[in-house]
């Protein structure tokens, strides 16, 4: 495990983003008044290869344009936020021709040992030796993106988990639709000993909205649904991660 930061300098953490909306979307408060205002913030873009804007029927010749989309919007909110992003080249499901749409969320789908999750620990592992962070965060993979849910598997493997610490943020909008306990359910493919630390105040439907505005290619009724869902219960931005996983102070010790 990496040794826990100098006092001198910022904390660096590796957010890996399945999709290019999922670190402001999931995060924003963090990045912009609680824990992640504080660090040196890098994100990877995992699955940097998309054929999905609400502006026109996903297909396979259409995946250039839909990045070079989604790129754009994902500079915008980068700087918005203050995070420094790349990304890697692999297929989102859809485009990868591998998932049906009807089962592309399903909580109960264990990517565990797929060659996919391997791949992705493999080019996680690359950025880890590339960046040096203090700690990765991963996708928790509340109600079962196939995506999100290879990205937890890929940090989840010793290969990634055993190089540095890891904790695992609840993605959104997703943790919008489920209620505490129903989240904490879906966290139990963590392990039997799982911590949770808050790393923000709460979610306001201002900062919400500021999100939004970078991603119009994005905006979908799931999306509103879950917004209204973490604003009616004061929800706030949290990390799990197992018993044995040594958090930086700066992670857990903001407030």
């Amino acid at each position: 495990m990496a040794d826990r930061p100098a006092p001198d300098r910022r904390t660096t953490v590796l957010v890996l983003s399945p999709h290019y909306d999922d670190v402001p979307l999931s995060l924003a408060t963090s990045l912009t008044s609680g824990a992640l205002s504080q660090c040196e913030v890098r994100s990877l873009v995992v699955f940097g290869r998309s054929n999905w804007t609400r502006w026109f029927h996903p297909t396979p010749g259409r995946a250039w344009l839909a990045t070079a989309i989604r790129r754009r919007e994902e500079s915008r909110a980068a700087r918005r936020f203050g995070y420094r992003w790349r990304r890697a080249d692999f297929a989102e499901a859809l485009l990868r021709g591998d998932v049906d749409p009807s089962t592309l969320l399903d909580p109960r789908t264990d990517m565990t040992g797929t060659p996919i999750a391997a791949a992705v620990a493999d080019r996680v592992l690359e950025e880890v030796r590339a960046t040096r962070p203090d700690v990765v965060l991963a996708p928790l993979g509340l109600e079962g993106h196939v995506d999100h849910l290879t990205v937890t598997a890929a940090t989840l493997s010793p290969t990634v988990s055993g190089a540095v610490p890891v904790a695992f943020y609840e993605d959104r909008p997703y943790a919008g639709h489920l209620d505490p306990e129903g989240i904490a359910a879906q966290a139990a493919r963590l392990g039997p000993d799982v911590r949770v630390h808050e790393v923000s105040g709460p979610v306001t439907a201002d900062l919400q909205k500021r999100v939004m505005a970078c991603y119009p290619s994005q905006e979908d009724p799931y999306f509103e649904v879950g917004m209204a869902g973490d604003l009616a219960r004061g929800a706030v931005e949290r990390v799990w991660c197992r018993a044995d996983a040594v958090l930086p102070p700066a992670l857990v010790d903001w407030a």
